[in-house]
């Protein structure tokens, strides 16, 4: 009994992958693009958008964590994909001491090329610790 009770209070860093193949036939087009959402301990909601116009991308970022969060700690980051990989374009730190962070930028862009816009946060509540992250791609 002790032994599966510390099984469950030890917190589980375990990757989780999704896909939709080997379900059931609903009936519904299959290229219907679903959405899976994490689901964090201390963070309500991060949201991301990339947008581009006059040679900038726009980059928006959100972190709304619970009540009684002390600190938000994040890493955004903007990607190129060149025909080798991804390269980094640029990447800002920020951090609040609330339970929310928001941040926007603009950042040089060139049309043809797909970019990624993500973020990495620490957010400490309750002397806990959880890290969270989050990405968008689009095409210039």
């Amino acid at each position: 009994v002790i032994l599966l009770s510390v099984i469950f209070i030890i917190p589980q860093n375990i990757p989780v992958l999704a896909s939709a193949q080997g379900l059931p036939e609903t009936g519904q087009d299959s290229s219907i693009n679903m959405s899976i959402t994490p689901c964090w301990m201390h963070v309500d909601c991060v949201t991301l958008d990339l947008s581009f116009s006059s040679g900038q991308a726009h980059c928006y970022g959100r972190i709304l964590a619970a009540r009684g969060t002390t600190a938000i700690n994040a890493t955004f980051t903007l990607e190129r994909k060149c025909s080798y990989g991804w390269t980094v374009a640029n990447t800002w730190s920020r951090s609040s001491v609330t339970d929310s962070l928001t941040f926007y930028t603009t950042n040089v862009a060139y049309e043809g090329f797909e970019y990624r816009f993500s973020v990495t946060a620490t957010v400490i509540r309750n002397g806990v610790y959880e890290v969270v992250s989050s990405s968008v791609e689009a095409t210039y």
